[in-house]
């Protein structure tokens, strides 16, 4: 009896002091980076043996006393870079991941992304010498993503060619910290436990807004993290719109030359039938009105900096969409053109089958510079010319980075980029600006 009272005592004293570890780590990240006050103090701490050294719900920070006294022991600088991991975890929202994703690379991808912030700030607290490994998979990653949003992480490690995917284990390894299996409790629970949950990602938003609107104000070491962190919270605080909604949004509401059945009033006709023997009444019909799109013009980015397999993959995409019977005009006049610096084609499609064709054969010309101000030329010419009388509007494809017009053109015009919001692409104000997630394109 004294001996389980005497342990169940020394439990307890380990569980206090690992809770006063996290709070002298949580002290001296404040001391260095004031602006994530609110977000460093939004945890919960609970003690939990379950778990090899720590986990985040985004609500707790669960911790293994024994495993997180005996870190502070041998460095308290491997504390407090762990709880800064977490808490970037949660402003970033890599802990609410989508359904269906490949529960390794998500983990992977969200630790190279805080991790590679972690390493980049000049703060005391956080100081340790970069191992040379990880340098050499942020300079990979720098070379393909110029915003470490983890969706875009992700996207890059998934793409990685099958002979290099043993890559991702030894990366694992050098870049894992806590633990993620809170992060995937999601499919079982109740619709209660998703309106909380759903509630903390909410939360975690409006941090991540605080944090960008507060970072200027202070004066720190973090250098270029400060920068990486502010690109990253934009990114992940971009609210995302549907590829398919936001297309469906350049239809043109007109009347069809055919009537809508849905109104015609039987009732009215066999009262007439009734009433007169021989003479159904019948009442002016409708006529049905449908969101359709008109002449339209899709342009690809086919400078060097764009791969023929994502343009092939937006077309599908693009072509799927306006295939719907909804939003695909009977008499569609679509030009899909290719440019880089200049126009390379202009292939002209009146009907699903034709598209079909094109993509089938689809190759894309060019690999030169970006200019988009050819393109702009090109369809205000055939807008004059009638061949695009009724343009309801232009899509570019494109990384968004090239030369813009000056001035609006005469149609609506939304650049269309891939992954997620980079504040460095300035589009002009003039035009609509979509980002697409790669899991949209076919």
């Amino acid at each position: 009896m004294n001996s389980e009272r005497n342990a169940e005592t020394g439990r307890g004293k380990v569980d206090a002091l690992g809770l006063k570890v996290l709070a002298q780590a949580k002290e001296e990240l404040f001391l260095g980076l004031r602006y994530l006050f609110s977000a460093l103090n939004s945890f919960e701490f609970v003690p939990d043996s379950r778990f090899p050294y720590l986990a985040t719900d985004a609500k707790r920070i669960y911790f293994n006393p024994i495993r997180l006294c005996k870190q502070y022991e041998e460095n308290p600088v491997l504390v407090n870079r762990a709880y800064l991991h977490m808490t970037l975890h949660c402003l970033f929202r890599s802990a609410f991941p989508k359904s269906g994703v490949n529960r390794e690379i998500w983990d992977l991808a969200s630790d190279i992304q805080t991790e590679m912030i972690i390493d980049e700030m000049n703060v005391r607290a956080l100081l340790l010498p970069v191992r040379e490994a990880r340098e050499v998979v942020y300079a990979r990653l720098n070379k393909r993503v110029r915003v470490f949003s983890v969706q875009n992480i992700y996207h890059e490690l998934n793409a990685m060619p099958e002979a290099e995917k043993g890559k991702l284990i030894e990366w694992e390894m050098l870049f894992k910290v806590d633990d993620h299996d809170l992060w995937y409790q999601n499919n079982d629970q109740d619709e209660n436990q998703q309106q909380e949950q759903q509630e903390n990602q909410d939360k975690w938003e409006k941090e991540g807004r605080q944090v960008t609107s507060s970072i200027s104000m202070f004066s720190d070491g973090a250098g270029n993290a400060k920068n990486h962190l502010v690109k990253t919270l934009i990114a992940e605080g971009k609210k995302q719109v549907s590829y398919a909604d936001f297309l469906r949004k350049f239809a043109v509401s007109r009347e069809e030359m055919h009537v809508d059945m849905d109104s015609f009033d039987y009732g009215f006709y066999a009262y007439g039938l009734s009433l007169y023997g021989d003479m159904p009444l019948i009442e002016e019909l409708e006529y049905k009105e449908e969101a359709r799109i008109e002449d339209f013009a899709i342009v690809l980015d086919t400078s060097g900096s764009c791969a023929g397999d994502l343009l092939q993959s937006f077309l599908n995409t693009t072509v799927k969409i306006l295939s719907e019977s909804e939003s695909f005009f009977q008499n569609l006049n679509l030009h899909v053109i290719q440019c880089d610096n200049e126009i390379q084609s202009d292939t002209v499609i009146h009907s699903l089958e034709e598209a079909q064709e094109l993509l089938s054969d689809f190759k894309a010309k060019g690999f030169g510079g970006t200019d988009f101000r050819p393109a702009f030329r090109y369809i205000e010419n055939l807008k004059e010319t009638g061949e695009l009388k009724n343009l309801r509007g232009m899509i570019y494809f494109t990384d968004g980075y090239g030369t813009y017009p000056v001035s609006r053109p005469p149609f609506k015009t939304a650049f269309v980029l891939k992954g997620d919001f980079d504040p460095d692409v300035k589009v002009p104000g003039w035009a609509i600006r979509m980002n697409i997630d790669e899991d949209e394109l076919a």
